[in-house]
């Protein structure tokens, strides 16, 4: 209907018969209507929270040529908001603002909430402050209200070698109205609003200056800055989020030997749905080839290093927050990973156990298991918890070679052996594959998943008992990408296509050692799937936060037994901030611009987290 002027007056009318012109839109030669605006919000009603409000706001300015925005703040009585309009420069509108009746679900009397808060940056080149009104229910004038700005600065280690001294926003509070303002320098603060005795808010304020920075050496864009070049097959942003199925989990890598970006409380208390982690990656102690022995990255177990990593990094900093959140039974140790890939013999300890018992299989898969065991009992005595029955094996690059095909077969028998004598065993096999499934041929990931699901038959298992199988959706290879980008294609198209690929090669081997067919839901309730957030190491893959969102929906709608991603180290678009790394000397600040790194996905628009709240289901600030 908004072109129906424009088409009719391009035709030729007989005066003897002319067409009634009815004014069904906002939009008058420039000229905005706020009624008609108005008009589309009548589906908005008895919401939980203003950020919900504003979130269907969003959709009805996507709709409305010259506006550019609609903000809804909750009116004294509760249930109303008022939506100012704003709009593009050269449109004029009959009324900035408009009321929208029982937008809200009436409070509990009494009960004072404050609603949650985006994470907010100022960019110095464009603004120095910025005003945010606080959404407050049972909201009267007697309430005390306070807030502070204090710098984010890493807690471990010596802080004062953190170039970031203090605070670099000032914060007050006028009414409803929070004002944030820059001091001038660059950095990252932490504001808390506390509204009376009741539970603070707290969110980030990065303050930087966009600036051009240099890809790294040998690789193409590795970050971004605008949502349209991220995403140059999309032109919506809003995506609606299906009903969550409840079997589908949300349990993603955390890099367990990184000594960054690895703080899980911080984590925990910005993202209440994650179901558990999964801790990558346990391996063979890289000095000890004498015996199995397993630790996190290979670390040697015997010196002062791993004992401080242990007491001050993996214990406080990872499994006390799972832990005091029942969260540690949830989560599973991953063992492999890419690197340990690039030197198998050295690292994988199912490789090891043959070199130790070389013509004695039963010793070698006895020696293998106890190891498992073991390892698992001294990460949960650590946290006092019950031993947790769930391992991840990542099996990728040099260690699927066929060299090591007999070690691999050692590896799942040993698995099956223990799922068979206790079926309490939760046991997931983590493969790379491209976007149409899992590759065949010497030295590739088929034989893997063919290893597994034979070994598991041999035993007498049966297809339910069989391990999770996780593809690992991600670096395809940029001409792959660059292909499916000219045909008009999303990565969350080519993830889908990947993991759709891998179920059915999946039930093509089933059918093959079990003689079973099995149904697409029973197979799918079999499998993970792991994207990696951001820029891709192969960098013309680049999963955005649509991609999740469809990739959520998706997943939630076929039923998969978990969602996982690589990494929440990495899931925020700013620079982590860093100050005990060899690599940058003096540190680095926070919540600045930065390329994609073991710390920051690339995407630089987009706040800390947002992938973690997309998977885990909590969409509020999404």
């Amino acid at each position: 209907m908004k072109k129906l002027i424009a088409i009719l007056s391009s035709l030729t009318i007989a005066a003897a018969a002319p067409l009634p012109i009815i004014a069904c839109s906002a939009k008058e030669s420039n000229f905005l209507r706020v009624k008609y605006i108005a008009n589309q919000t009548t589906a908005i009603k008895n919401l939980e929270n203003i950020n919900e409000v504003n979130k269907e706001l969003e959709k009805i300015t996507k709709k409305n040529d010259g506006v550019v925005s609609l903000i809804a703040t909750r009116n004294s009585n509760q249930t109303d908001v008022t939506v100012k309009v704003t709009i593009e420069q050269n449109y004029k509108i009959d009324s900035n603002t408009f009321i929208i009746k029982n937008a809200l679900i009436k409070p509990i009397t009494g009960q004072v909430v404050i609603s949650k808060i985006k994470d907010q940056r100022l960019d110095l080149a464009k603004e120095w402050e910025k005003e945010i009104e606080l959404d407050i229910t049972n909201y009267n004038e007697n309430l005390k209200i306070t807030a502070k700005s204090e710098a984010y600065i890493p807690s471990v280690g010596n802080a004062n070698n953190y170039p970031q001294k203090s605070n670099v926003t000032d914060v007050t509070v006028e009414g409803r109205t929070l004002k944030i303002k820059s001091l001038g320098n660059k950095g990252q603060d932490i504001i808390t609003v506390n509204v009376g005795r009741y539970e603070p808010v707290k969110f980030k304020v990065s303050v930087y200056e966009e600036k051009y920075i240099e890809n790294p050496i040998g690789k193409g864009k590795s970050h971004y800055y605008d949502w349209q070049e991220a995403n140059p097959n999309r032109k919506e942003k809003y995506i609606e989020q299906v009903k969550t199925n409840s079997k589908t989990k949300f349990v993603p890598y955390i890099d367990a030997a990184l000594y960054n970006g690895d703080k899980v409380e911080d984590i925990l208390q910005q993202n209440k749905n994650i179901d558990g982690l999964t801790f990558a990656f346990a391996n063979q102690d890289n000095k000890n080839q004498d015996k199995l022995s397993i630790s996190f990255a290979g670390l040697d177990k015997t010196t002062e290093g791993y004992k401080w990593y242990t007491e001050h990094k993996l214990l406080p900093d990872i499994l006390k927050p799972l832990a005091s959140r029942d969260l540690f039974k949830n989560s599973r140790v991953s063992y492999g990973g890419y690197n340990a890939g690039e030197a198998p013999e050295k690292n994988l300890p199912w490789i090891l156990a043959t070199k130790l018992a070389p013509d004695d299989q039963v010793k070698a898969q006895k020696m293998l298991e106890q190891a498992f065991i073991d390892y698992q009992q001294e990460l949960a005595n650590l946290v006092g918890q019950k031993m947790v029955k769930k391992i991840d094996f990542d099996i990728e690059g040099g260690a699927q070679d066929d060299k090591y095909k007999n070690d691999t077969a050692l590896l799942a028998r040993t698995i099956a052996g223990m799922k068979k004598a206790d079926k309490e065993w939760d046991f997931s096999v983590t493969v790379a594959v491209l976007n149409d499934g899992l590759i065949s041929g010497p030295n590739k990931g088929m034989q893997v998943v063919e290893t597994f699901i034979q070994e598991y038959a041999k035993v007498g298992l049966s297809v339910n008992d069989l391990p999770k199988f996780n593809p690992m959706v991600m670096d395809y290879g940029n001409d792959i990408y660059e292909k499916a980008i000219a045909e008009g294609k999303t990565n969350f198209d080519l993830a889908k296509q990947a993991t759709e690929s891998t179920m059915r090669q999946i039930q093509s081997i089933i059918k093959t050692e079990f003689h079973q067919t099995i149904t697409d839901a029973q197979t799918y309730a079999m499998m993970g799937s792991t994207p990696m957030i951001g820029v891709n190491d192969t960098e013309k893959g680049v999963f955005t936060l649509e991609d999740a969102k469809d990739f959520y929906n998706w997943s939630h709608t076929i039923g998969i037994d978990y969602i996982s991603m690589w990494s929440i180290n990495d899931d925020r678009g700013l620079s982590y901030p860093i100050y005990d790394d060899p690599n940058y000397p003096g540190g680095v600040f926070g919540g600045q611009p930065a390329n994609k790194s073991q710390t920051s996905h690339g995407l630089l628009y987009l706040n800390e987290y947002d992938f973690t709240r997309v998977f885990s289901g909590d969409w509020e600030l999404v």
